[in-house]
């Protein structure tokens, strides 16, 4: 029994000397943490081209689906009615220095092709130059060209399809009155509906003494 009790209070303090000694698992951190790993580890940028994608097309309305899944593989952009996607080759999928395709990116695109859909495929590098140099629409635009033909029809931004087409008014100044005579004056300012079909428009001035000479002119050559 006394022995039993003095090896008890030789394990006890023991136990006590041990908990005092500073254990390096517990004050100490051997790994970092999983952010700090991350930034550590060497891997290829990631892009959200999926994003850059969709906000394009809704702006061109295009119907899409955006993160669709096709088989066994997540596809960026699908259009379901016409069976066509859009594929991104990004960094993952090309080798270095070669800038190859890799055999996982080769065999995901064959397994797509014999699933039936049109497949318009992409270099992730056009697409970010693409958006460096504000050009992502005209891009995407000449991409899906095969599927919505007006897609990459050239169109002027600049000009309105709304604008009008009417003529010009031409507004004639007070010395042209004094300069010209009562027969000119006269054939500008006529009643007759080919004048008012020129590009002058039907907006013009006239001046109320030619108007009223015409008519006597008129009266006149009917009494005689």
């Amino acid at each position: 029994m006394t022995r039993s009790s003095q090896l008890s209070s030789d394990v006890k303090e023991w136990l006590a000397l041990a908990l005092e000694v500073p254990r390096p698992d517990q004050y100490f951190r051997q790994q970092p943490r999983r952010a700090e790993r991350r930034r550590k580890q060497i891997a290829a940028a990631r892009y959200s081209y999926e994003t850059w994608l969709t906000v394009t097309l809704s702006q061109l309305h295009v119907p899409h689906q955006a993160q669709a899944i096709v088989g066994c593989h997540r596809v960026p952009i699908t259009f379901r009615a016409q069976r066509h996607l859009i594929d991104v080759l990004d960094l993952q999928d090309l080798t270095v220095p070669a800038n190859r395709v890799t055999g996982a990116a080769e065999l995901r695109r064959r397994h797509l092709l014999q699933l039936g859909w049109a497949m318009h495929s992409i270099h992730l590098r056009d697409l970010h130059e693409a958006v460096q140099k504000g050009k992502l629409r005209l891009t995407v635009s000449k991409l899906i060209a095969s599927l919505d033909p007006g897609a990459a029809r050239a169109a002027s931004f600049s000009e309105s399809t709304f604008t009008s087409r009417a003529p010009k008014v031409q507004v004639l100044n007070r010395g042209r009155w004094q300069s010209r005579t009562t027969d000119q004056v006269l054939s500008d300012f006529s009643d007759s509906e080919i004048e008012d079909e020129d590009d002058r428009g039907s907006a013009r001035l006239r001046n109320p003494r030619s108007v009223l000479r015409e008519r006597a002119v008129r009266a006149a050559q009917q009494i005689g």
